[in-house]
């Protein structure tokens, strides 16, 4: 059920070279990638840098973050938030425009909220 709706997202949205369902700790619960992304990684990554974030926000008061964007030579790496316990993780290429990455990946997120509950 993931594999098929990730496929999809990666489907339509231009550039997608990797799109993961990863659970808070950082893990892929599933994915779909080139071979030129280790998405698995970058899950991790991506994953502790937005709890790093949020435990500060927490400490401000400003609420939870939704996404987390980052702009490498290479990519363009987007982390939107479906639940306290789970984000997906869209690259796209760095040339790609990712207006549309953004509204794909919002538009995706409450089938994938549904499916976690």
């Amino acid at each position: 059920m993931f594999h098929e709706r990730l496929t999809s997202l990666r489907e339509v949205v231009p550039g997608a070279q990797a799109v993961c369902l990863a659970a808070s700790d950082g893990i892929a619960v599933e994915m779909t990638a080139s071979d030129s992304v280790d998405v698995e990684v970058l899950a991790a990554e991506m994953v502790a840098m937005a709890q790093g974030i949020a435990s500060e926000q927490r400490a401000l008061g400003i609420g939870m973050t939704d996404r987390l964007e980052v702009a490498t030579e290479l990519y363009s790496v987007i982390l939107q938030r479906l639940r306290e316990d789970y984000y997906l993780l869209l690259v796209v290429d760095a040339d790609v425009p990712v207006g549309r990455a953004r509204f794909e990946l919002r538009r995706a997120a409450p089938a994938f909220e549904e499916d976690l509950v």
